[in-house]
Formats: structure tokens, C-alpha cells, sequence
């Protein structure tokens, strides 16, 4: 599965890049690139959030699986976004 999305996303990439400047390519490059970073940081404070440690949460991965079990438990969906408020 992922080589398969890996695949299709360097070809849609290749067909975008193909009609337009590569001057005018590299903002929605940057632009994607800001976007993970931000991904990045939200998983991490997700992880802060949860009062779990960075170190046991290293990987993408990890932080995501965490995420998505705090969003199913409806309790720790409250408490995390009373924290934020």
C-alpha cells in the first residue's frame, strides 16, 4: 500500500510540476513542507497534552496511534480540548 501512494503522489507531483514554472513549484513545495512541520508539532503536544513522555512517543507513528485513541475515548477528547481553551 504505501509504495503504491508513494507512487501516485510522485506522479501527480511529476503532472503538476509539468505546467508550471519551477519558480511557482517551489511555493506549493514550501508550502507542504510548512504544513508537515506543523503536523509534526501538533502530534508532539498531543503527546504533552496527554502527559506522556516524548521519549516513549519517538516516531510519527506512534504519536498518531496515540492521537487517534484519545479522539475515540470521548473523556480524554474533553480534557484535551479544556486544556487548550
Amino acid at each position: 500500500m504505501g509504495a503504491e501512494l508513494n507512487q501516485r503522489l510522485f506522479s501527480a507531483a511529476d503532472n503538476l510540476r509539468s505546467k508550471m514554472d519551477a519558480s511557482e513549484y517551489k511555493n506549493y513545495l514550501l508550502g507542504l513542507i510548512f504544513y508537515k512541520y506543523l503536523s509534526d508539532k501538533l502530534l508532539q503536544q498531543v503527546v504533552l497534552l496527554a502527559d506522556e513522555s516524548l521519549e516513549k512517543y519517538d516516531s510519527v507513528e506512534k504519536q498518531t496511534q496515540l492521537f487517534k485513541e484519545l479522539l475515540s475515548d470521548e473523556e480524554s477528547r474533553e480534557d484535551l480540548v479544556a486544556t487548550n481553551e
